[in-house]
């Protein structure tokens, strides 16, 4: 799992696995936000995989399914909600690049 840190409470990454989730405790993350729909691979962890992996270590758990870069409006509201207010949140999707994109348009709000 590759990080990149937008801000100081927000990181975003690739796909993340179960395994990768003790990681992101230790450095902080209090929320995990997934920005992937299940099935766009055929080998991708399922939503409900990563959220029972991500309760049990204490995280909460969004899934905010993004299907293309036309990040709809209740997205960005929601992710904005959630910035809004004072955990530490990673999101991921499949490359990142969503995430870090529905991010930008809360921060533009």
């Amino acid at each position: 799992m590759k990080v990149k840190q937008i801000t100081a409470n927000v990181s975003v990454s690739e796909q993340i696995t179960s395994s990768d989730l003790q990681l992101l405790v230790d450095s902080g993350v209090q929320l995990v936000i997934n920005n992937r729909p299940d099935g766009e691979e055929e080998n991708q962890p399922t939503s409900q995989s990563i959220e029972q992996a991500a309760l049990s270590l204490g995280l909460e758990y969004i899934y905010m399914p993004i299907a293309n870069r036309n990040i709809p409006n209740d997205a960005i509201e929601a992710f904005e909600s959630c910035m809004n207010g004072d955990k530490t949140i990673h999101a991921y999707c499949r490359t990142g690049t969503r995430s870090s994109l529905v991010w930008a348009m809360a921060q533009a709000k």
